[in-house]
């Protein structure tokens, strides 16, 4: 590693101290209370709570459409596919929607989050359901994670966005996979200039803008040296500027047919170099790595 990516891994490990401190401040009850999250964190300022509700403006929406269900089962297939083989699932909390059926098709599961109280909760969950013996739990930080094997499936759930380096990011998600093995993931994204412009305009007065980089062009490059997108989908490039008008009264309901049009079609849209566009992303990435280790 080069002199300037060792200096930005200690700036990242020193960062993601704090990260870590921000996420045990949020309760058990704040965790599954549905649209709340951080957003009632104490930790987090009154326009991140602000931010938190505009976000999910538009669930009803999506419960309707059945976005989550599209997403759920395209993560969740791609896991199906690597039965029996080693996982590590990247931000793994107290246990995610996703945790269960992954434990439950693979060989082997290993699941990281910088949280120490989410990771004593989800060990104590998984001890009690008896998946102990295929499944190790740790509290750390994934740049510092060396682990005895490689892992066949790298998955991550709206956590990729979490290091403002992607360089460094996808240098340690290649030391991690092995050749021919795959990321799986959903990320905001930020190509999209208009986004872009949005976030810049919020950033200033954001508790957790030292961590929270949605994917920008840099991100794309450096994610595609050392992966191959096999698959994909995204939304939000047209239909997320009219969620917010659903609080609205007298508006929202005009415009929400519209909202739900363009959605469904963004669902059903074919992978394209446009997919960058979308305000999220959910994406299937094969490893370019050879067997020497490099990429292809």
């Amino acid at each position: 590693m080069s002199d300037r990516l060792k200096d930005r891994l200690n700036k990242a490990i020193e960062l993601n101290k704090q990260q870590a401190e921000f996420y045990n401040n949020i309760s058990l009850k704040e965790d599954v209370e549905l649209f709340t999250g951080y957003g009632r964190n104490e930790s987090a300022n009154f326009m991140t709570k602000i931010w938190a509700r505009l976000r999910y403006a538009h669930q009803d929406a999506f419960k309707e459409i059945g976005v989550d269900t599209v997403k759920l089962n395209f993560l969740l297939d791609h896991c199906k596919q690597r039965a029996g083989c080693r996982f590590l699932e990247i931000g793994c909390f107290r246990g995610t929607r996703f945790s269960d059926p992954i434990i439950e098709c693979a060989g082997s599961y290993t699941g990281i989050d910088l949280s120490t109280s989410a990771i004593t909760a989800f060990q104590k969950t998984v001890d009690e359901d008896g998946r102990a013996e295929k499944t190790t739990l740790i509290a750390g930080d994934l740049l510092e994670h060396v682990p005895d094997e490689q892992y066949d499936v790298l998955f991550a759930h709206g956590v990729l966005h979490h290091f403002k380096s992607t360089e460094l990011l996808f240098d340690k998600l290649n030391s991690l996979v092995k050749p021919g093995g795959i990321l799986l993931c959903a990320e905001p994204s930020q190509v999209n200039r208009l986004f872009e412009f949005v976030r810049m305009l919020y950033r200033p007065f954001q508790s957790d803008k030292d961590w929270e980089w949605p994917f920008a062009r840099k991100s794309v490059r450096d994610l595609e040296k050392y992966f191959t997108i096999e698959s994909g989908f995204g939304w939000g490039r047209f239909s997320m500027p009219l969620s917010l008008t659903h609080s609205i009264p007298g508006i929202g309901s005009i415009m929400r047919p519209l909202y739900k049009w363009l959605l469904r079609k963004e669902l059903g849209s074919k992978l394209s170099p446009d997919i960058w566009l979308n305000s999220t992303v959910v994406l299937c990435c094969s490893s370019r790595k050879s067997s020497n280790g490099g990429p292809n």
